[in-house]
């Protein structure tokens, strides 16, 4: 198979390799860095469920790539149609960025400095406490971006020096608010999404499918080592003291997810929002199911506040409460899972299929997913970030149809 470490089995390689090192981890080292015992050392259930949720998504990507390979072609666009389209939705999507910025300025003096001086655990109660508004600007402005940038590397034409420069300032924007608020899960999905677009049109495309699999092993190594960085900084921003609390931090927000997991297979660990399908039906669907089916609304920040006090109920270290993919969906459809896991694998083949051929469902989605496989040891990012690039797809097909149609028009 082409593209090795860019498609999406390769993404599901990290969380397995995360949960491996947990399986092998020493019970003592774990209790005396972690403060909780290890359940997950040598446990055969979590081992045996882990793989049958990855096979059934190995099936789907199979299934959702195979089937849609015939019907999803590239149609070729003229270069001039490829230009001119991507100026006006960058200089959009820029504006509203630096406004955004400006209102952090303007409202909260201090907040852009917060992370960066080490206070990061401040502005994230600021987010939590709702303080901060338009928070979700970031979400619709991440997958323009990358579409932005995948249509510029599709350019023959390698001198277009000005579009560079503003998907350059659009990606920086993008960094920065992402960091300000100290938010991990904004930052890797424009890296990954980057990576995964730069490699295939800068690398793979470039070289003999026979050099595939020497350029995957050394950008995978890269990309864990870039993942490992960043959690580490992250973990100084948020107040860690010392390389331990550093490492501990570290261990927190990967193996352990799979500790928690352990104990929900055990039935000991029980959300306050199992099976409503909170951690599995995106957004607006599950909005809507609630609306008709009379249920008591909830938001977000209720569920996730309410894990804490779940994890600390059960003796273990309530500062992580990461459940991972597998347990989430355990968590909503029980022995179903593998089910979802099947769905979510056809569902990646085909917005992979899709990616690979220049299409924007594939463009918009699949960046997303591969973040959303590769990071399968913490939240359902998919499900729960999925409305905003729904959106972002539709209004970016609707753009560039619109566009095409109006200059084949005109010839």
């Amino acid at each position: 198979m082409k593209y090795y470490a860019i498609n999406p089995y390769a993404a599901s390689i990290f969380p397995v390799a995360i949960y491996l090192f947990a399986f092998f981890f020493p019970a003592d080292t774990w209790r005396q860095v972690l403060f909780e015992e290890n359940y997950v050392q040598y446990n055969w259930v979590v081992f045996f469920f882990v793989f049958l949720c990855n096979i059934f998504l190995y099936v789907g990507i199979w299934i959702g790539s195979k089937s849609s390979q015939k019907i999803i072609a590239k149609k070729p666009v003229s270069q001039s149609v490829q230009h001119t389209r991507i100026f006006p939705v960058l200089f959009v999507t820029i504006a509203v960025l630096i406004i955004f910025i400006a209102y952090l300025a303007g409202n909260f003096p201090g907040y852009l400095l917060l992370t960066v001086s080490g206070q990061a655990n401040i502005a994230k109660q600021m987010l939590i406490d709702n303080e901060i508004k338009f928070t979700t600007i970031i979400h619709y402005a991440i997958p323009i971006v990358l579409w932005a940038y995948y249509r510029r590397l599709e350019l023959k034409n390698e001198s277009i020096s000005i579009l560079s420069c503003t998907i350059g300032l659009a990606v920086f924007l993008v960094l920065t608010i992402a960091f300000v608020n100290a938010a991990r899960y904004l930052i890797l999905p424009v890296i990954l999404g980057l990576y995964v677009i730069y490699a295939k049109l800068r690398q793979y495309d470039k070289i003999p499918v026979s050099r595939h699999l020497k350029v995957s092993i050394r950008n995978y190594f890269l990309l864990l080592v870039s993942v490992v960085v960043i959690f580490g900084i992250f973990s100084f921003l948020r107040g860690s003291e010392d390389l331990n609390e550093v490492y501990s931090s570290v261990l927190g927000y990967g193996p352990v997810s799979y500790n928690r997991l352990a104990m929900q297979l055990q039935g000991k660990l029980l959300f306050d929002f199992s099976g409503t399908g909170v951690y599995v039906i995106p957004d607006p669907i599950l909005s809507l199911w609630r609306l008709v089916s009379g249920a008591v609304p909830m938001s977000g920040n209720d569920v996730w506040t309410s894990e804490f006090n779940s994890v600390g109920k059960v003796g273990l270290n309530a500062d992580f409460i990461w459940l991972t993919v597998y347990g989430y969906t355990f968590d909503s459809i029980g022995m179903f899972a593998p089910i979802y896991f099947l769905l979510f694998g056809i569902f990646s083949g085909i917005t992979w299929r899709s990616f690979i051929s220049g299409r924007v469902f594939g463009i918009v989605f699949y960046p997303f997913v591969f973040f959303s496989i590769f990071f399968f040891f913490g939240s359902n990012y998919l499900s729960i970030y999925f409305q905003y690039y729904l959106i972002i797809f539709i209004v970016l097909s609707s753009y560039e149809w619109l566009i095409s149609t109006l200059l084949t028009r005109n010839r």
